[in-house]
């Protein structure tokens, strides 16, 4: 090895323990916001991984030698998913072994990103907090997003430096969709679901006027971005999720704020598809609902990916063909592997494929196992309402999410990111539960000022960008 390979490793190891040495000492609520806020946005991201997964093994790291990470909820199902990706290990060719182990680091970073910010939302016990951070990222998403689409098919660089390249987007004579910051436009388009629902949800609560514009300005702008990703799947399952929360909260809204707010976004998701396609590149939305098409009871576009997946895994229908989906042909030719030809673009048809029946058997109670949680607490009664509801606006986005990744799987190794945003949204909407429970069954809640809770043993907490109303617990 030549000097100048040795200075790079060196060099390397400096900044690397420069960098742990930070995050052990500097506060957690001020690494962990950091990190969370960058999740859409990875900086560094190669074939081997991205710079966020290394800062979640050290973030994680350092939080373990302080003793902070001591609460493991679904740690069982956890172990079990290793236990079952070290299964389908031996299942995979020796030439493809590099590649699988690249990806389960990536994917045990998304896991310990749920242990992160569940432990520091329970330790903290500020559940506003978190909330923050998600309209903090909305609000970053969005400009991405407004990036791209005035970007168009051309290639983005901000400031002119190529790590901070924008997603290009899918711009071909025949396809015109909006990327967003994620590697796949179908993801981009559940984020931004996820997103409608979860500002629709923050809206109910808000007193304040300018912050109640902020959010309602995200919601046109989620919902103009999920127009121009042109995703049928995405508006189906905006469909689902905006039905399922009128549903969960009709108690609280009531007949006639359930109409005004079905025909309200109704009319709004109408005017803003317009504007879209009228006065942008990214119009095949309609286009693309009005040619759907079925083959043997499924769409014309996964038809092929989801049969080409199915006669594979009946080869290997036990532990799978190994963690990761592939493509390398070079690699796949000396492996003499007879590969998947795509993504199969569903998330339970790849969990058949890679990790076989006992994969997918471990996932689905990791999913059981979150909505078990969130379905005990969403009749706790809290006199803070924001965190009284959130459980049940978790439960809308589990059953969202399962029916969204019929069309797409979050668990491709270029998604780590998504992967981490969704762990960081499990954990914060499970440590939230949690904290509803304990206080519930104590009786001893009080809000000492808007947006944060307290109680004799409450840490420090930062204000809120929202005001919500509260109420007396009712016993």
């Amino acid at each position: 090895m030549d000097t100048w390979a040795w200075t790079q490793i060196i060099v390397a190891l400096i900044v690397g323990l420069g960098v742990f040495v930070s995050l052990y000492f500097l506060p957690p609520r001020w690494t962990v916001t950091a990190l969370v806020v960058l999740i859409p946005f990875q900086i560094i991201n190669s074939q081997y991984g991205s710079m966020n997964t290394v800062l979640t093994y050290m973030l994680a790291g350092a939080l373990l030698l302080q003793h902070r990470l001591i609460k493991a909820p679904l740690i069982g199902s956890f172990i079990l998913i290793g236990f079952v990706y070290m299964l389908a290990m031996t299942q995979a060719p020796q030439a493809l072994r590099f590649g699988n182990v690249l990806y389960l680091i990536s994917v045990g970073a998304g896991f310990l990103m749920f242990y992160v910010v569940y432990n520091t939302i329970r330790t903290a016990r500020d559940v506003h907090y978190f909330i923050t951070l998600l309209v903090i990222i909305n609000v970053l998403v969005t400009l991405y997003c407004y990036l791209q689409l005035a970007a168009g098919g051309r290639q983005l660089a901000l400031f002119g430096i190529e790590e901070f390249a924008l997603t290009q987007n899918r711009i071909t004579e025949i396809d015109r969709r909006l990327a967003g910051p994620f590697s796949a436009v179908g993801i981009t388009a559940e984020f931004l679901v996820f997103q409608v629902l979860l500002m629709g949800y923050l809206a109910m609560h808000v007193v304040r006027r300018g912050r109640r514009f902020l959010l309602y300005a995200l919601i046109t702008a989620n919902l103009a971005f999920l127009v121009a990703t042109g995703n049928r799947g995405g508006v189906i399952s905006l469909v689902v999720g905006a039905v399922l929360m009128l549903y969960a909260f009709r108690r609280e809204l009531g007949m006639r704020r359930i109409m005004l707010a079905g025909l309200g976004g109704v009319g709004l998701f109408f005017i803003v598809a317009l504007v879209i396609i009228q006065t942008t590149e990214f119009d095949l939305l309609y286009e693309r609902v009005a040619s759907t098409e079925f083959r043997s009871g499924m769409p014309e576009t996964r038809a092929g990916p989801w049969i080409d997946a199915a006669e594979r895994i009946a080869k290997k229908p036990i532990l799978g063909h190994g963690p990761r989906v592939q493509f390398d042909p070079e690699t796949i030719m000396l492996a003499r592997l007879d590969w998947i030809a795509g993504h199969p673009h569903n998330l339970y048809l790849f969990l058949l494929y890679t990790v076989g029946i006992v994969g997918l058997i471990a996932y689905l109670l990791l999913f059981a196992g979150i909505f078990r949680h969130l379905w005990r607490a969403r009749h706790h009664n809290f006199n803070d309402r924001l965190i009284q509801g959130l459980p049940r606006v978790g439960i809308v986005l589990m059953v969202v999410f399962l029916i969204d990744q019929i069309k797409v799987e979050f668990l491709r190794f270029t998604l780590a990111d998504y992967q981490q945003y969704l762990f960081a949204l499990w954990g914060f909407l499970l440590a939230a539960a949690g904290i509803l429970r304990e206080e519930s069954r104590n009786g001893s809640a009080v809000t000492d000022s808007p947006g944060r809770v307290a109680n004799a043993e409450a840490g420090s907490a930062s204000p809120s960008i929202l005001r919500p109303a509260s109420r007396r617990v009712v016993k």
